[in-house]
């Protein structure tokens, strides 16, 4: 497997496995990046070296590190699932941008609807309010069924070739059609 593409190509299609083998790399990418970093500002807030309030980390050098560090891990991590994720809806023949349905719509419905309604109105009793956020919610699970637990399409389609299909064996120099 080509790891580079695997987290960092939006061409082709991956199968359901290769969907799954994504929480596998995103908790060692988390370990390997994530905790230092968490660890690093609690050993220089233990010391004073940095604030340990979290609101003041950036009024150091060293907390400017520290906080552009945790931008650029979020920053790779959500390029790397997209990546993934694009790819897998190649392979359930949708495009890329169903990114978009699954996982921006959900939050910018009732996102949207807050911020329209009146200042000083409840909007846990408000029914649109609660409609929205049950739509994001199915959208959500929407997306996760199409994800992790359909099958792809079968055969080639206008993604690339269907990942689970066996290779095709290459024609050897003596076979007859090559010569």
């Amino acid at each position: 497997m080509n790891w580079r593409h695997y987290l960092f190509g939006f061409k082709g299609r991956i199968g359901r496995a290769r969907m799954w083998l994504f929480f596998a790399v995103a908790i060692f990418y988390e370990l390997a990046i994530f905790v230092p970093l968490i660890l690093l500002y609690q050993l220089l807030a233990a010391n004073g070296t940095v604030s340990g309030d979290i609101e003041k980390l950036g009024s150091s050098a060293i907390g400017i590190g520290i906080t552009i560090g945790f931008g650029i891990y979020a920053i790779v991590g959500e390029y790397m699932y997209a990546a993934v994720v694009a790819k897998r809806l190649h392979d359930r023949n949708r495009s890329a941008w169903w990114i978009l349905v699954f996982y921006v719509v959900p939050f910018v419905l009732p996102m949207a609807y807050a911020a329209m309604a009146p200042p000083g109105k409840r909007l846990a009793e408000d029914l649109r309010f609660q409609l929205s956020f049950i739509a994001g919610v199915l959208l959500n699970l929407w997306g996760l069924v199409e994800l992790y637990f359909l099958h792809g399409t079968r055969g080639d389609n206008r993604f690339g070739p269907d990942p689970l299909a066996p290779p095709t064996p290459a024609a050897s120099p003596d076979s007859p059609a090559v010569r």
